[in-house]
Parts: structure tokens; C-alpha cells; sequence
């Protein structure tokens, strides 16, 4: 199924080469980097810092709650809602020892796939978080998703919960359960490039988790570093094909019984007293023939802007390997609005055999994808996202808008 439009063309074969050198050339000429998403980047903090997980997403503890608390277009009072918004009620009861959040996300948007696809709006997320603190070195913690019960993609999952143990600050934290490996970046944005096969399915699906254990060491301020152990089950269930011929389809990863192992290491560094914030960093996945190694980095300044960037390359031994690569820019224009461009790269190689010639040759698919696009926090906790998306693939060339609505707590 192949269908262009002159305009997409145009832009794309024009501008999104364009776009991808600009922002690579804005790597390359700002402090040496170091890459966490863009809110790291534009203040400075770690995941750590407002997130009950290490690596991000999922629950907030008291300063990601009361970080967004105040940051809205609209003020809640002007239009009847102030009473919601009471900055004593936070998100902690019990004397700060429970914990509960949410994150509701739906979108409309229209399918790249056909140029006749309708505009729909569909639930992307919901999930219900909360987290039981019963000493200050042992906290319990639960994810709850809705899309992971009808998982639309294989390898999702509808609960994640953990143990989380830490005797000691100055120690490292044992992280055991259901839980997503530390790999690479982890973004709110499933379309990402970084995290997919193309031409096939996800990378690594949104909402995975395995049963396994994690450590991970953040004393330092300027260090994190992650290793874990985890079975295969769920992510074996992820497989790649060839949407080119349509000639196989495999498992990710063979045996769902081998185990996993996974190591990331994270350098921070704040620089010109604290406006300039960068991070630098890599991750490693291997089980058995399968692997998947990433390199990120990224700077940004303080309330203002961020720059971030990161490549994937991942690969089941003499079957399939891809190479994926995304940039991106976003600016704060105020408080509650930020603007970015993305631009982005990726090819999959497979490895296909024509029994009839008893050959083996290699398939190579593309795609580029370049997305132009806002956060707009209407008010606070409540969040519009307006995308403009091109894409430029082998089956097809297109241009679609979408938005994104996400209410979070």
C-alpha cells in the first residue's frame, strides 16, 4: 500500500534532512552532554529526584507532585477550581508513608497506513499508581494499567510492582519484582524511533515488565548507575517480521526461560552554577542472541531549553539488526508551553531466505520521522499536546496531525 501527497514529499525530502542537521550540529556545539528527557534536562533534576522509580515514569513522590502543582496557563482559581488544587493535600497520607498517583492519556489521530484511515479518538494509558513507604529502607510500589489488559501489543503488561530496599543512602537500592529493565531512555512517547523495529512492532513495548531484580547506585550526584537480572517471558513474546515480503515472523528472544541481564550507567554534570545541566550515558541488554545497545546524551539550560539525542542499535544474531537514531530540541517559551522539533532516522535489516535459490540476502527497511509539536499545560496536571508528524517510509509517505490529551496526578 503506497500512497504521497506533494506536500509531505516536499517537507520531507527538503526540510527533514534540514532538521535532522540542525538540531545534530546543536549537539554538537553545546557543553559536553549528557542526556536525560527534557524536563531533566531544563531543571536539573534526575528521575530520581520526582519519581518513586530510579528510572522514571510511573508514580511521583512530593517534589514531582508539587513540581507541576503550579504550572498551568489558566489558574485554577480564576475558573472555579481552586479548591482542587489545595497545595496541602499533595499526593502522601499517613505522615508521607502512602503514595498514589494516576495518568490518563488519550489521543486523536488518524493512521499513516492509508490515506483514506479516519480520524479517531482512542484511550492510550491509564494507569493507577501507589507506593507504601513501611520503613525509611523498604518501600513497596504498584502500577495498575488498563492497556495493559487489552494488550494491544505484545509483551505489554497490566500490573508492575516492586520491593524496593535500601539500608543505607550511601548504598545501592535492590529493586526486586515486576518490573521494565533500565534501558536506555524512557520517554511518554511510545512513537519514538529509539524504542521500535521498523517495518515491524516495538522495541521495547509500552507498559513491558519482567519478573527480575535491579540494582542501582545514586549516591553521587553526578552518577547513576543500574545492573539487573530478569527473565524473558514477556518480552519473548514481541516478535519482528518482514512487512516488506511478509515472509517470517520470530520471537525477539527464542527461549522465554533464559535471563536476562542489563547494565546502564548515567553521568550528570551541572556547569556555569547550575544553568547549563547535561548527561551522558549508555545501556546494554543482552539474552542470549539478542541484544540491544544504546548511547545518549544531551544539555540543556536551566528553564529554558533542551537538547537531546540518542541512537539504538540492536540485533538477533544473523537474523535481524536495527540502527535507529532520534534528535530532538524542545523551548520554553513560559511556564506551561514548550515547543520542540524531532527529527529522526531508522533502518532494519533482515536477513531473509529464498529456499528456491537457497540464498540468503539481506532486506533493508527505513523510515524518517520528523515531528513538530507543543506541551501545553491548560492547567496544572492537565496537559494538550498538538503534534504535526511526517513520515517517510517504504510502504508509504504521509503528513498527520494529532493531540493528545493527558491528565496526570
Amino acid at each position: 500500500m503506497t500512497f504521497t501527497t506533494s506536500s509531505s514529499r516536499f517537507f520531507l525530502h527538503r526540510y527533514l534532512p534540514f532538521v535532522v542537521i540542525v538540531c545534530s550540529v546543536v549537539c554538537a556545539f553545546t557543553q559536553p552532554a549528557i542526556a536525560l528527557p527534557q524536563f531533566s534536562l531544563m531543571t536539573g533534576n534526575r528521575c530520581i529526584n520526582c519519581h518513586i522509580n530510579a528510572q522514571g515514569a510511573g508514580l511521583r513522590n512530593e517534589l514531582g507532585w508539587y513540581s507541576s502543582h503550579d504550572v498551568g496557563l489558566i489558574e485554577p482559581r480564576k475558573v472555579g477550581l481552586g479548591s482542587l488544587y489545595d497545595a496541602d493535600k499533595g499526593n502522601s497520607f499517613f505522615e508521607d508513608k502512602l503514595f498514589f498517583g494516576m495518568d490518563l492519556r488519550a489521543q486523536m489521530a488518524r493512521s499513516h497506513l492509508s490515506a483514506d484511515a479516519e480520524r479517531k479518538f482512542f484511550p492510550m494509558q491509564f494507569a493507577l499508581y501507589s507506593a507504601y513507604k513501611a520503613t525509611d529502607w523498604l518501600t513497596a510500589e504498584f502500577t495498575y494499567s488498563m492497556r495493559g489488559r487489552n494488550r494491544f501489543y505484545p509483551g505489554q503488561q497490566q500490573f508492575m510492582g516492586s520491593l524496593i530496599l535500601q539500608p543505607m543512602q550511601e548504598l545501592p537500592a535492590l529493586r526486586v519484582g515486576h518490573i521494565q529493565p533500565s534501558i536506555g531512555m524512557r520517554y511518554d512517547d511510545h512513537t519514538m524511533l529509539t524504542r521500535t523495529i521498523v517495518g515491524s512492532s516495538p522495541l521495547i513495548p509500552p507498559n513491558y515488565a519482567d519478573w527480575g531484580a535491579e540494582l542501582s547506585y545514586e549516591s553521587l550526584k553526578w552518577l547513576t548507575v543500574n545492573a539487573g537480572v530478569f527473565r524473558a517471558t514477556n518480552l519473548s513474546a514481541v516478535e519482528f517480521s518482514d512487512a516488506l515480503s511478509g515472509g517470517f515472523s520470530e520471537p525477539l528472544i527464542s527461549n522465554p526461560n533464559a535471563l536476562s541481564f542489563t547494565a546502564r550507567v548515567v553521568l550528570w554534570q551541572r556547569f556555569a552554577e547550575d544553568y547549563v545541566n547535561t548527561y551522558l550515558g549508555g545501556s546494554f541488554f543482552r539474552n542470549q542472541d539478542f541484544s540491544i545497545a544504546q548511547g545518549f546524551v544531551g544539555a540543556g539550560l536551566t528553564d529554558q531549553v533542551s537538547v537531546m539525542a540518542e541512537y539504538t542499535a540492536s540485533g538477533k544474531r544473523d537474523r535481524q539488526q536495527t540502527r535507529n537514531f532520534s534528535v530532538e530540541v524542545m523551548y520554553q517559551v513560559m511556564p506551561g508551553l514548550n515547543v520542540y522539533v524531532r527529527g529522526e532516522r531508522g533502518t532494519t535489516s533482515n536477513l531473509v531466505t529464498n529456499r528456491s535459490a537457497n540464498t540468503i540476502a539481506p532486506q533493508e527497511q527505513y523510515m524518517n520521522q520528523g515531528v513538530i509539536g507543543a506541551q501545553v499545560m491548560v492547567l496544572p496536571f492537565v496537559e494538550v499536546r498538538p503534534e504535526y508528524r511526517i513520515q517517510d517510509a517504504d510502504l508509504y509517505r504521509s503528513t498527520r496531525w494529532a493531540m493528545q490529551l493527558h491528565i496526570f496526578y
